[in-house]
């Protein structure tokens, strides 16, 4: 069909969607081979903003489980605002780290799609190493954070520790229609990244880059 719909039309190229579905670019390969027309876009969703440039060596990398983390840092510059991530980064690596920042994390992140996408990207083949069922729950606890989050004051959210007070924290909880144990699981993923980002932020200062690797996201890295 592709064959046909070429010679009636005369085509100049290509272009491949559903990058986004467990379809790992191999379909790429035999429509080049019998079209023998360039590709020149991907679709990794229904959105407009989903449709990128086409390289081959990255797809290559998909291919083969590598990632494409170019790809990925190109759509992280297209969608998060760069004056808020350095705002973002400074307090990170200054200590004053806040719930107002883990909650813009959280909206940068879904900016980017959802975790099953932005795992395609990523190298190690983590979408074969990491169940549909953890990608889900992961989604789902990002959710819940995010509406627990939003039920919080301005100034909650820049003072944590304003939460600690049991009345707040009723209210928060009856507001955002979740339970005792997610609004305590969010207040402790958040300290941990938070812990995580003052460890780093001290051994950068220090010049001793040791461990960096293994030290992950904080919360968001143990989303799964």
């Amino acid at each position: 069909m592709a064959s046909a719909f070429h010679d009636k039309l005369k085509l100049s190229g290509s272009i491949i969607t559903k990058l986004d579905s467990d379809a790992r670019g191999g379909a790429a390969l035999s429509i080049r081979f019998i079209l023998n027309l360039p590709i020149k876009f991907i679709g990794t969703g229904e959105k407009i903003s989903n449709i990128d440039l086409f390289y081959p060596d990255r797809m290559a990398d998909r291919i083969l489980g590598m990632g494409d983390v170019l790809s990925l840092i190109e759509k992280a510059q297209d969608v998060i605002d760069e004056d808020k991530a350095k705002n973002m980064m400074e307090r990170m690596f200054s200590g004053n780290l806040n719930l107002d920042d883990f909650m813009q994390q959280i909206a940068q992140i879904n900016k980017l799609g959802k975790f099953s996408k932005l795992l395609k990207f990523m190298p190690g083949n983590l979408t074969n190493k990491i169940s549909e069922d953890k990608i889900d729950s992961a989604e789902k606890k990002l959710k819940t954070y995010q509406i627990l989050l939003s039920s919080m004051t301005i100034k909650e959210r820049k003072n944590p520790k304003l939460l600690k007070q049991a009345s707040r924290k009723e209210r928060v909880i009856k507001g955002s229609g979740r339970s005792v144990q997610e609004f305590n699981r969010l207040l402790n993923d958040f300290d941990e990244m938070a812990k995580k980002m003052n460890e780093m932020s001290k051994k950068i200062k220090s010049g001793n880059l040791s461990g960096l690797s293994g030290m992950g996201m904080g919360g968001l890295g143990g989303m799964f």
